[in-house]
């Protein structure tokens, strides 16, 4: 009987330090999981704080007169920038701010003005 006894507790010991092994590693996990979330948490923060946040970009100002291509790429860029940073995704949107600034707006609107254009005076008067 003695020896039932003692076999049994030896194989109850093993199962003891097996679980014992196995509560210590899921502890180990379990601490590296919430190391992970509150990363995670921490990124999805920082991502939610900054989506809410507005910030004053400059506007543009609206071409009215001749520009050099450097001063276009420019605009265009910071137009882009502009866009990136208010998060602005519409396309609808995007268009009608770009017809206030694009080249091609500024051509006809300029274009109008010169069909409007009428002389007033005789060319001597001018000079």
């Amino acid at each position: 009987m003695q020896g039932f006894l003692n076999s049994t507790m030896d194989k109850l010991k093993v199962r003891d330090d097996t679980l014992e092994a196995t509560m210590t590693t899921l502890k180990k996990q379990v601490e590296e999981l919430k190391k992970e979330l509150i990363v995670y948490k921490v990124t999805l923060g920082n991502g939610m704080l900054a989506s809410g946040l507005k910030i004053n970009v400059l506007k543009l100002k609206e071409f009215k007169r001749k520009r050099s291509t450097r001063d276009v790429d420019n605009s265009l860029w910071r137009m882009e920038q502009y866009f990136f940073t208010m998060k602005i995704e519409n396309d609808a949107t995007k268009n009608e701010f770009r017809k206030k600034f694009h080249p091609q707006y500024a051509k006809k609107k300029g274009r109008a003005k010169l069909h409007r254009l009428t002389q007033q005076r005789t060319i001597q008067e001018y000079y």
